[in-house]
């Protein structure tokens, strides 16, 4: 049972948060985030590419046709 108002507590707490979001961009008040998303810097950031790809990959494979029977 105390569960159950937990979950109508956080739930209540949303929906008035979206509402409270809703009505100050009616108004046109830009919206605070709560907190920046974190980025590596850009020396941080490597890229490796593959030579050749890999021989049986590079290959085409012969599929057969399916054949459909009708029951």
């Amino acid at each position: 049972m105390l569960l159950k108002w937990v979950i109508l507590l956080l739930v209540a707490w949303y929906v008035s948060k979206a509402f409270g979001n809703l009505i100050l961009a009616l108004r046109g008040v830009p919206i605070e985030q709560n907190r920046p998303i974190p980025r590596p810097p850009e020396d941080g950031i490597k890229v490796k590419k593959q030579s050749e790809a890999k021989p049986e990959a590079a290959k085409v494979r012969q599929i057969e046709d399916a054949r459909f029977e009708d029951l």
